[in-house]
């Protein structure tokens, strides 16, 4: 089958590989759609260390299931499907309180050395399946991974009605918590990125405020609202500048919720936490219960604005390089594989 091979750093090419088997209790899933997520990317440049070439990336998905293994009796041949990409035990202590995303013997699609979904041909265990309804689309679907790492983030975070929320970083996931946030009901809503296409956008979507903060302070923006800060504050991009960027811009007691997962060590000014008594929460992944929750929410996000192209597989290298680019305004590209 063909497969987007990831060989090492900057060195991704399409090649012939064995197409897997189901065994006992998997299913085989014919792919027709998979996103390249932003940690695809990084795992492309080779700056994570959680990408073991060689190996096969992605874990936002749709397919078509094209056969079963032993033990398989609730799935059929032909069923439309996505599939929670964290592997799950189901008998650890965070499995049995339906924590599937802090399982502590997950393993993930497309991550470390596990293949994943950029391929013609993907095998995955059984109790990840979950049927895609007939009122989404294949390339739709494959927002339903992100939509999920922020369903998680806005449910869980506290002072969303009525209050003032900010946004640091207008990607995939930014953008996606602009939508969310606003049918929650946050009031006013501010976005923060460095590049203008995704600020235009973000104001598309529905964000009262947009700041590129290398140009503008957001202090004052802050204070023409008449607010000392924003009641809650998420970072969606994983690089100190922006966590530091959250932290500055809540209020006494706001909280700070960090979903960006890139840069491993950074500062922050310990006295701003401690003396303002700041609330900061990191928000991983999503359970399995809330990746199904996102398909009664799919279809009241604009996710058309977000998918930036769709391309085949062979473009995939290309568009890889373009997507590491500081420069490049692509925002979510979907590699189509039917």
């Amino acid at each position: 089958m063909r497969a987007l091979v990831y060989y090492g750093a900057r060195d991704i090419r399409v090649s012939e590989v064995e197409k897997p088997e189901p065994g006992k209790g998997d299913v085989l899933i014919r792919v027709i759609a998979c996103g390249i997520c932003g940690s695809d990317v990084h795992g492309y440049l080779g700056i994570t260390g959680r990408r073991i070439p060689p190996m096969i990336m992605g874990h936002e998905f749709t397919g078509i299931v094209a056969d079963t293994g032993e033990d398989v009796n609730d799935i059929s041949k032909g069923d439309r499907v996505t599939v929670y990409p964290t592997r799950f035990c189901g008998s650890c202590s965070f499995c049995k309180t339906g924590l599937t995303n802090l399982c502590i013997n997950r393993t993930v699609l497309g991550v470390m050395d596990v293949n994943g979904a950029m391929a013609e041909y993907v095998v995955v265990p059984k109790n990840t399946i979950i049927k895609l309804p007939n009122n989404i689309d294949p390339i739709q679907g494959t927002m339903l991974e992100p939509l999920g790492v922020v369903y998680r983030a806005v449910k869980n975070a506290p002072n969303i009605l009525n209050n003032s929320v900010l946004i640091a970083g207008a990607g995939t996931i930014g953008l996606l918590l602009l939508q969310l946030v606003k049918l929650a009901g946050a009031n006013p809503v501010i976005v923060t990125d460095i590049n203008e296409s995704r600020l235009d956008i973000a104001k598309k979507l529905g964000a009262d405020i947009v700041l590129d903060p290398e140009r503008e302070d957001i202090k004052d923006a802050l204070s023409k609202l008449n607010i000392d800060g924003v009641d809650v504050a998420f970072e969606a991009v994983g690089a100190e500048s922006s966590v530091n960027q959250v932290l500055n811009s809540v209020k006494n007691r706001g909280t700070s919720i960090l979903i960006g997962n890139s840069q491993r060590d950074i500062t922050v000014n310990m006295q701003n936490i401690v003396t303002r008594e700041l609330k900061i929460f990191g928000s991983y992944t999503y359970t399995i219960e809330e990746f199904k929750a996102t398909m009664d929410v799919i279809n009241r996000i604009d996710t058309e604005s977000i998918i930036s192209k769709v391309i085949s597989l062979e473009e995939s290298p290309r568009v890889f390089e373009e997507l590491a680019q500081k420069s490049s305004n692509l925002l979510k590209v979907v590699i189509r594989l039917d």
